[in-house]
């Protein structure tokens, strides 16, 4: 009996430092991701200037006439980029035949022009989606049994876009623009008229950025 009660003892007393030292062991821990703690911050590449092309097609109104046409043009402008936030400044310049076709009398708006604002958000890094605003400038001629008239009008033009990173210098856009010139002054055969001038501009284009 006193055997197998002293070797119990001992059983239990092994038992005992064997689990003191398995306490003292560090702990298994799964290792941490930077990739869960960081939030996604994408990396400037929207920021600089760029200059690009563009070419679409223009439809609204002059005074009671509806216009429609091609145009095609250029564009260019600055960007400053924070975060998942990018905002800029951007000129353009677009040659276009809108126009009320196949009428006696015909106006055409021969030139587009703005300088605008623009800011976006970046959905993911290669992807823009921006709204834009700023002053708007339009060419008109008028032309009738007694001639051609030109005027020059200014107004104000916005709209929305999205642009998409092709590679690190190349990016292609498509945008939405409405023009509101305004009021230009033009010679008739009847003296002069004032035409009311809209322009909506549907345009697809690309950039380089250097």
């Amino acid at each position: 009996m006193r055997k197998g009660t002293v070797s119990f003892l001992l059983l239990v007393g092994a038992m005992g430092v064997q689990g003191a030292h398995a306490g003292d062991l560090p702990r298994r821990t799964a290792p941490s991701s930077p990739y869960v703690e960081n939030s996604y911050a994408p990396q400037k590449s929207w920021q600089g200037c760029y200059a690009g092309a563009h070419a679409g097609g223009g439809f609204g109104g002059a005074s009671r006439a509806n216009t429609s046409g091609a145009l095609i043009g250029g564009h260019g402008g600055c960007n400053v980029q924070q975060g998942r936030f990018v905002a800029g400044l951007e000129g353009d310049a677009s040659y276009t035949g809108v126009s009320n076709r196949n009428a006696a009398n015909k106006f055409r708006q021969k030139w587009l022009g703005s300088v605008r604002g623009r800011a976006g958000y970046l959905v993911d890094e290669k992807i823009l989606a921006y709204g834009t605003v700023g002053l708007g400038v339009g060419s008109g001629q008028y032309t009738d049994a007694s001639g051609r008239s030109d005027d020059t009008q200014v107004g104000w033009v916005a709209g929305a876009g999205v642009e998409y990173k092709v590679t690190d210098n190349i990016s292609a856009r498509a945008e939405y623009l409405h023009y509101d010139l305004g009021r230009g002054k033009y010679r008739t055969i009847a003296g002069p008229t004032n035409v009311y001038t809209t322009t909506n501009v549907l345009r697809v284009g690309g950039s380089y950025h250097f």
